[in-house]
């Protein structure tokens, strides 16, 4: 039957995450993140193409270049739009592609390592979990998740083949493949951990581990990256952003105390409620029947989340995305639950409402509010009074989303560090200030200016000698 096909599926749950793909990233979940992504792939766009000195817009009259993540997502946006010019969303699509690709490679490796019809549950419920908004989101959790996916289907696969050309060169690519999804993001080494156990099946002896001799330069690659290049940009150009983790132990000290809040992203924000319960009815399960493989992957997954949270602290409690690795491993784990269920039609009910639920959480994040759109404007409204050029400085905090859409390089300073560094930020170059009023968590504004409900939402104030009073 073709509704059992999960290519269907994935085709189809791709197009519902088109709607309203072509929106900037004004939703309320995570705009600030997709704007750094998209400025460092603008500024690859406008040049200089340096994938080795990604460079941001928010760090005043530096250079902007800074340590983060390997950019491949952003330069692949800077490359698409070279070829079809500059748009927000392309980098959605981007992502997209990607997802939908590793949806199927994860279903051709699960089909082979466990059974067929638990693989294809497997990925319906991956792609209505978490993964569904952020697999749209110009951020690297996803598209680092996918490249991981890819390379080792793809490592199975040159595996499998009789040629020996074949199997290194497709080792070759694998190694790649999965090494550029770790320099993509690294927390996409949990879901590489999580795949280890699995990898014994498609050996069948030792004389194809030689195959994982590619991943020794690889590794290096990675460690080179996050070990000492991150830290060389920071320490010379003199700006930090992109969040690389903290100590073992502060990081610990804030994960106990907060435990609560993170246990949450597990119980509720994966899989919500309905699919939580099947997870845990799935350990129980898989322990029962004698499923030692899949309760390694869980456990080697597991373990790999718990050192990703310790490392990153606080940062894990605020911020959802970071268990995305972690999910497909729930995936699973959920769909055995179902599996074992004896009619089909309960089978089939409890499926779809593990996928409903995971659907209904997450509809809100296609639509953002309209008060979100007038920042849009915010460019061509600087236009008018200052060159493309100029320094600007926006009260909207630690966010860097209005700077983006204002298409300058500046400061962004809650209004009461505005204030007090006022002639400093003159000195430095800066033409002109945005107060925006009461939005994208600018804060209170100083005393003396006056909240109001015009549109637009913003007064720009300028700087220059010849304007002041």
């Amino acid at each position: 039957m073709p509704f059992r096909d999960v290519r269907l599926w994935i085709l189809f749950f791709a197009i519902i995450r088109l709607v309203n793909i072509t929106l900037p990233p004004i939703e309320v979940g995570h705009n600030w993140r997709q704007s750094t992504v998209l400025m460092v792939a603008r500024n690859f766009f406008e040049g200089p193409f340096d994938l080795m000195h990604p460079k941001v817009d928010m760090a005043g009259d530096l250079s902007g270049i800074t340590g983060m993540e390997f950019p491949l997502l952003n330069a692949l946006h800077a490359g698409w739009a070279h070829l079809f010019g500059w748009s927000d969303w392309h980098g959605r699509l981007i992502v997209l592609i990607f997802s939908s690709l590793a949806m199927w490679s994860l279903f051709s490796l699960l089909r082979r390592a466990i059974d067929r019809r638990w693989a294809r549950d497997t990925v319906l419920i991956l792609i209505t979990s978490l993964w569904f908004i952020y697999s749209r989101k110009i951020m690297p959790d996803v598209f680092s998740c996918s490249l991981v996916i890819m390379g080792t289907h793809l490592l199975v696969i040159s595996w499998e083949t009789e040629s020996r050309t074949q199997k290194v060169i497709g080792s070759l690519l694998a190694s790649c493949t999965i090494v550029l999804g770790l320099l993509s993001k690294l927390p996409a080494g949990i879901l590489l951990l999580g795949m280890l156990p699995f990898l014994p099946k498609f050996l069948p002896n030792q004389r194809h581990l030689w195959t994982f001799v590619w991943f020794i330069p690889g590794t290096a690659v990675v460690v080179y990256w996050y070990q000492f290049w991150v830290p060389h940009l920071v320490a010379d150009y003199g700006f930090w952003h992109f969040f690389m983790g903290k100590s073992m132990g502060i990081g610990a000290q804030e994960l106990a105390t907060h435990w609560q809040i993170a246990a949450m992203h597990i119980i509720d924000h994966a899989l919500k409620f309905t699919g939580f319960g099947c997870f845990v009815a799935g350990l129980v399960l898989l322990f029962r029947n004698g499923h030692r493989r899949v309760l390694m992957a869980l456990l080697c997954a597991f373990l790999g989340l718990v050192i990703v949270a310790i490392k990153a602290g606080d940062t894990f409690v605020r911020h959802d995305y970071y268990i995305l690795p972690f999910v497909p491993f729930m995936a699973i784990a959920t769909a055995f639950t179902i599996q074992k269920i004896p009619l089909r039609r309960w089978r089939l009910a409890i499926l779809v409402l593990v996928m409903l639920e995971g659907l209904a959480n997450q509809a809100h994040d296609f639509f953002p509010s309209s008060d979100q759109r007038a920042i849009l404007r915010l460019e061509s409204a600087l236009d008018r009074v200052s060159h493309p050029d100029d320094l600007i400085v926006i009260n909207c905090g630690p966010s860097p989303t209005p700077l983006y859409f204002a298409h300058r390089k500046g400061w962004v300073l809650s209004g009461i560090e505005i204030e007090s560094s006022r002639q400093e930020l003159i000195r430095k170059g800066a033409t002109h200030i945005v107060w925006l009023q009461q939005s994208w968590k600018s804060g209170p504004l100083p005393e003396g200016r006056v909240q109001s409900s015009a549109d637009p939402p913003w007064s720009i104030e300028s700087l220059l000698p010849s304007a002041q009073d």
